[in-house]
């Protein structure tokens, strides 16, 4: 995935573009609006573009090993959360939607875990789907990581009520907000 892949959002694009080239990036950020108009894709494309080596200062590459696996779904760096439903006692599976089921501590925990590794190249970057569905213990167990991110990570909550995040999830992160696209 890469920034010239993605119909419109040229404003959005352009605030994380300068925020690397400044040397400005923040460790957290939100993006929000309505559901579906590509958020997650924003999202895939900065962190392939956090992770490329061979990008220039526009976009990632789209061919090298880096962007091939992000493109997988399979990069060492780029971790996804998305809510879960629980099918038996012990058995978690992703929800259909986001708003059909729930982020869970085991979930924060696994994550945790990950972040713990240094990277070789590139930031680490976590995509968590569905920010508003944190079941309260692990909102909570993931503010810890908000709030002393591991270094070289980059966090990007993806909400479309984000009225709805605590308020100190809400302050730990820049804002990126969303309009849908015009006809």
């Amino acid at each position: 995935m890469r920034f010239a892949d993605i119909c419109g959002h040229a404003r959005e694009i352009t605030q994380l573009k300068n925020a690397v080239s400044s040397g400005r990036l923040g460790h957290a950020y939100l993006f929000h609006g309505p559901q579906g108009i590509g958020k997650r894709c924003v999202a895939l494309a900065f962190a392939a573009y956090l992770n490329c080596l061979s990008n220039n200062d526009e976009d990632a590459c789209g061919v090298c090993r880096d962007c091939e696996t992000v493109n997988a779904g399979t990069h060492p760096n780029i971790f996804s959360v998305w809510p879960t439903v629980k099918v038996k006692e012990d058995v978690l599976v992703k929800a259909d939607k986001p708003e059909e089921g729930l982020i869970r501590i085991q979930q924060v925990r696994e994550l945790q875990n990950l972040l713990r590794h240094r990277v070789g190249h590139g930031k680490k970057a976590v995509i968590v789907e569905g920010a508003e569905r944190f079941m309260p213990q692990a909102a909570a167990a993931f503010l810890k990581t908000l709030e002393e991110p591991p270094p070289d990570s980059i966090i990007v909550l993806i909400a479309s009520r984000p009225s709805e995040l605590l308020p100190t999830m809400l302050s730990r992160c820049q804002k990126v907000g969303f309009k849908p696209l015009p006809y």
